[in-house]
């Protein structure tokens, strides 16, 4: 079965399209390495989420670019948030993979720098904070991750320039601290969406508070049951939103019922995001958040402690 998709794999390896986070991107650099292998030079794509909802993809080979976030078929998927059968695609899925690289580079029998895979997977997780490198690598794509040159960087590491990329990242992450500061003031906007279990959300910038938005998300999960993310841009109009929670509580009935009212939307049971396929105000996004929260979590369905919050709504 294996050696079977395998040879899929190399049928449709010429055009890989990714997400463009550091799991994706050192995933892309990991079928860089093993497509080079194979004589073929892919062509390298990491589409903006925002594009994502106008977008098809056919005959590819993907990084966590599903059919949750966008029209994709008779592609082969890596993924370890959400699999979703059909559109003739195929799939290499672990859920409890600690990133999608570490489940390429198992895949592919291809060894990768212990201490920079191990870093991955402590971000991909969550742990920034796991190790030094996880440190400086997070800081490093959180400063600007619209910015941050992701081909450059894939190309370096399908290179195997290792050493050079912890010097370029070690040195980028020395602009951090200003990112943490609006991280703050992002966590201070925070409103309670709901009580019992305890749901905040705040809005950011589109374009320009992409890197505190993580910091502001990772913070107030350690203190709510969920903590939610909504990009606006101008008009107050909504770009995408993510949901993400530390406790025992599974996320999914969210995402379907997101995409029950029409948003892309997916994920794994603790960690997803959403977009909506035509243009809305925040306004009307807080609203659909809210009677799909009603639906799954109803007082007699969850026993969480409430906790009370002065900008309850």
């Amino acid at each position: 079965m294996e050696t079977e998709l395998r040879k899929v794999l190399l049928n449709k390896i010429n055009h890989i399209v990714s997400d463009g986070d550091w799991d994706g991107i050192v995933a892309t650099a990991l079928l860089i390495i093993y497509a080079r292998k194979n004589d073929i030079e892919p062509v390298i794509q990491y589409p903006h989420p925002r594009e994502l909802k106008n977008s098809a993809f056919e005959n590819v080979v993907s990084v966590e670019i599903t059919p949750t976030k966008t029209k994709i078929c008779n592609s082969v998927i890596f993924d370890h948030h959400e699999k979703v059968e059909g559109h003739g695609n195929v799939w290499v899925f672990d859920p409890n993979a600690p990133s999608v690289a570490s489940l390429v580079s198992e895949f592919l029998d291809i060894e990768f720098d212990k201490n920079f895979m191990d870093a991955i997977n402590a971000i991909d997780q969550g742990d920034w904070r796991k190790t030094e490198l996880s440190q400086i690598l997070f800081k490093a794509f959180q400063i600007d991750p619209a910015s941050f040159p992701r081909m450059e960087i894939t190309y370096r590491l399908a290179n195997y320039e290792i050493d050079y990329v912890i010097s370029w990242a070690t040195e980028r992450a020395r602009l951090f601290n200003g990112i943490m500061k609006i991280a703050e003031k992002l966590k201070e906007n925070k409103i309670l969406l709901w009580s019992k279990p305890a749901i905040v959300y705040f809005t950011y910038q589109v374009g320009k508070d992409e890197g505190a938005r993580r910091l502001a998300l990772l913070d107030l999960e350690e203190e709510y049951d969920i903590a939610i993310s909504l990009g606006i841009q101008d008009r107050d109009i909504f770009v995408t939103g993510t949901i993400a929670t530390k406790k025992d509580i599974d996320l999914s009935p969210l995402f379907k019922e997101l995409r029950k009212m029409g948003y892309n939307a997916g994920g794994r049971k603790n960690v997803g995001g959403f977009q909506a396929v035509k243009e809305l105000k925040i306004s009307k996004v807080l609203d659909d958040l809210k009677l799909v929260v009603k639906k799954v979590f109803s007082e007699k369905s969850f026993s969480a402690e409430l906790r009370p919050e002065k900008n309850a709504q």
